[in-house]
């Protein structure tokens, strides 16, 4: 033996990378309360997730956005009840969202991003990434879900013009849609 393998350190357990294989478990089950059990995809980071998913369960917020870092993605993350609303669209064209108001409870993604986050901290080689997640999963394990009194209801609206007023020089169009609308901003009756 040479005196440099005597002396050096004992090699501890492996971190990095390499090893970040151990949050696919993690990654599965909250893609499958992200995206439901038959779809997939890509996520969102899961310290952002977290974050975000903590500020709706306190309701400083009611809606976040979630941008994919690899793709031109976003994702939405809606507070409805005890209950998340999730819609993921491209966010760079005009295309439909291929995922549209899928629900999954609150709580179970809340518990699911702290296991991650917790699991990706202990492999972060990262120190100051590491005390970011630990922080994060720390104030995650601490937030109360708030109860959701506010809901939300369905607003129509109409405009354009009317195809009884038209004669046959003008050029008119007509809309109707129906909006989902905050109970808070609805105006008083």
């Amino acid at each position: 033996m040479s005196s440099m393998e005597l002396i050096s350190p004992p090699r501890g357990p492996q971190k990095g990378p390499l090893h970040m294989d151990r949050l696919a478990p993690h990654r599965k089950r909250i893609a499958a309360l992200l995206y439901g059990e038959d779809a997939g995809g890509p996520l969102p980071d899961l310290v952002e997730l977290s974050a975000a998913l903590n500020s709706l369960a306190a309701l400083k917020h009611r809606k976040r956005l979630l941008p994919l870092a690899e793709l031109p993605v976003e994702i939405a993350l809606v507070r409805t009840g005890d209950h998340i609303e999730i819609s993921r669209y491209e966010s760079g064209g005009f295309k439909e969202p291929d995922l549209l108001n899928h629900k999954a409870p609150l709580k179970a993604l809340l518990s699911a991003c702290t296991d991650a986050v917790l699991a990706r901290a202990d492999a972060e080689e990262d120190p100051t990434a590491r005390q970011i997640a630990l922080r994060v999963a720390e104030r995650a394990m601490r937030t109360r879900i708030e109860p959701d009194h506010g809901g939300r209801t369905l607003k129509k609206i109409e405009g354009g013009v009317d195809p009884e007023e038209l004669d046959e020089i003008k050029l008119g169009f007509r809309f109707e849609a129906t909006l989902p609308v905050l109970q808070e901003t609805l105006p008083r009756t």
